[in-house]
């Protein structure tokens, strides 16, 4: 299989925040599967108790977050995305509220993968 270069990735997030733009989306949330993997080139497993996501804002803001002992693989794709990792002593949750709040401002309208777990 042909290797996908990074400006085909350039390509699809650039398409993502299009259509973000166009349904009034300010950050879009994606968990470890098939979308995520198109989006970021990275494959990762979904698991019940660590969180993996990765986000992008409407405006470019990209990040994969996940636990700490992830972090190099997160930071392996073909894209430059912001890593943001935790323990498993901290609250992975707020610690997403936040980058989200930082990167969107409060009450932002978040996309979610329609395979996402809530």
């Amino acid at each position: 299989m042909p290797r996908i270069e990074p400006g085909e990735f350039r390509t699809r997030v650039e398409r993502v925040r299009s259509a973000m733009v166009r349904h009034s989306i300010d950050c879009l949330f994606l968990l470890p599967g098939s979308n995520f993997t198109w989006l970021t080139g990275l494959k990762f497993v979904r698991e019940r108790y660590r969180l993996m996501a990765a986000l992008l804002t409407k405006e470019g803001r990209f990040a994969i977050m996940g636990a700490s002992f992830e972090e190099a693989k997160m930071g392996s794709g073909p894209l430059p995305a912001e890593v943001c990792t935790w323990t498993d002593e901290e609250n992975q949750h707020r610690i997403v509220a936040r980058w989200i709040e930082k990167a969107s401002g409060s009450g932002p309208r978040i996309g979610f993968d329609s395979t996402a777990n809530y």
